[in-house]
């Protein structure tokens, strides 16, 4: 076996995606790259290649990346405080997760003191923001003592 098979199965068996071996052909490198991110899963957005996705979808609302504005099922734009943009994100991008309380609060990069309450008033408003009919199902539920 030799140094770039080594390295390759080193590589791979670590959890890469795939090994070039030195010299590389740059189509190879375009036609690889091109088979890894058509396998990623597609978010609401996202080009055909896979690129950085522009936003999400969940619930009728829509969350433009880029622009930071939620929009209703409608389309109409829904104003975000910057806590609340940046709590929503981290939800998003951890669906049907438990998203602990100081991953939250360094989202929002509130200060860490675990006795800070602002975290679950940022939380209530962006509850509020997102419920569409009292009878709904709440988008965000918390789960005692875990997050």
């Amino acid at each position: 076996m030799d140094l770039d098979e080594g390295n390759g199965i080193a590589g791979l068996e670590r959890g890469a995606d795939d090994y070039l071996a030195r010299p590389l052909s740059l189509r190879e490198l375009v036609a690889r790259t091109r088979a890894i991110l058509s396998n990623q899963p597609n978010v609401a957005g996202a080009s055909p290649h896979g690129v950085k996705p522009r936003g999400y979808s969940f619930n009728g609302w829509t969350l433009e990346r880029r622009s930071r504005i939620m929009r209703d099922e409608t389309g109409d734009p829904v104003a975000l405080t910057k806590s609340e943009f940046a709590l929503l994100f981290a939800f998003l991008e951890k669906p049907q997760e438990i998203v602990s309380r100081l991953d939250l609060m360094q989202a929002v990069r509130l200060n860490l003191d675990t006795m800070d309450r602002s975290i679950d008033v940022s939380i209530c408003r962006l509850r509020r923001k997102l419920q569409n009919s009292p009878g709904a199902p709440e988008a965000i539920e918390t789960v005692r003592n875990l997050g």
